[in-house]
């Protein structure tokens, strides 16, 4: 059995470097957080107008000593803290940030919900609403705006977890979807650590996003690959219109079909994006009643998946999740 290290030998862990947040360090300021190694200086004021959590925290007696400034911990990390506070304390800040940083987004409805903020806790909401909708015109329009939102967009299972955490469970199916269209082994790696605070998915929410994944694929090749050989029928993608003047349209179904993104679709173990809007080069190379009824079917078939999305993440349907949302943005 080896001896001891000496004094000398034994690796001294290094000091924690506490600093103020210089934005938010107000020489007025009457009360101390600290979040980690982080102090903010700020007005209690304020915190209590906005807050019933730190009205009643400041409720208690205070010290007697009118020159000592009361020091609070947070079990919170600074970052957070610090969009939290800056949301609160310095104008436009929020606003800057919404639309594009899910950091700050988070932030704030964690925050928010925690120390009981409702103006910001629903605006936060909001935000994340416009990304995770729970309609499919909505999902359309976040489509045109992908760009816009894709720091939301990449940390999908994160926002699993937030709305796991906050009580939104309407963001959930559409943010799960996500997550699968980015493929099995992101959701894999969206992992939760609440030692570390960090948002992703539970082991039971990897759990449903994988099965869930499989089922609208699966729900998907049903609806739109299953009925080649039924009758013709104008909602049929396959089985179109009958007559000599449809060779044409029959022939480009057949190319169609040869495609090797096509065959992905309909084999492919990694592909998943049936609610994605792309453009058909088929339609252009059949004739126009053939091709409304080949983008009727395909939309139709759209709007079943998506309305069967919750379930496929086993949640309640739509119409409870949209009362639920409701509930969550109404003033109290």
């Amino acid at each position: 059995m080896g001896m001891p290290a000496s004094g000398s030998q034994q690796r001294t862990r290094p000091k924690p470097a506490y600093h103020h947040c210089t934005d938010l360090w107000f020489e007025d300021g009457n009360v101390v957080f600290q979040a980690q190694t982080t102090f903010f200086r700020v007005h209690r004021g304020v915190l209590a107008a906005n807050s019933s959590v730190f009205k009643d925290m400041f409720s208690f007696p205070q010290p007697a000593n009118a020159n000592v400034i009361p020091e609070v911990e947070l079990h919170d990390t600074a970052k957070e803290v610090e969009h939290f506070f800056k949301t609160i304390f310095i104008a436009g800040y929020y606003d800057r940030h919404c639309k594009t940083d899910f950091e700050v987004v988070a932030a704030v409805l964690r925050l928010s919900t925690k120390y009981d903020v409702p103006s910001y806790r629903q605006r936060a909401i909001k935000q994340l609403a416009l990304v995770f909708p729970t309609t499919l015109d909505a999902w359309k329009s976040r489509e045109r705006r992908s760009r816009l939102y894709s720091s939301f967009i990449e940390n999908a299972g994160a926002v699993v977890g937030l709305a796991r955490e906050t009580h939104v469970r309407a963001l959930i199916p559409s943010a799960m979807y996500t997550c699968c269209e980015m493929g099995t082994e992101a959701i894999l790696k969206a992992k939760a650590d609440p030692a570390a605070s960090k948002l992703g998915l539970s082991s039971y929410d990897r759990r449903c996003c994988l099965l869930g994944r499989q089922k609208l694929v699966n729900a998907w090749r049903a609806e739109l690959f299953s009925r080649r050989g039924l009758a013709p029928d104008s909602y049929d993608l396959f089985a179109w219109f009958e007559g000599a003047k449809h060779q044409v349209c029959h022939a480009a179904r057949l190319k169609w079909l040869a495609r090797e993104d096509v065959w992905k679709m309909a084999f492919g173990s990694e592909w998943c994006t049936p609610l994605q809007t792309t453009r058909l080069e088929v339609r252009d190379e059949v004739c126009a009643s053939c091709g409304d009824a080949f983008l009727a079917n395909l939309e139709r078939v759209r709007e079943l998946i998506w309305e069967s999305l919750p379930q496929f993440f086993a949640l309640s349907d739509w119409a409870i999740l949209r009362e639920e949302l409701r509930e969550c943005l109404q003033d109290t």
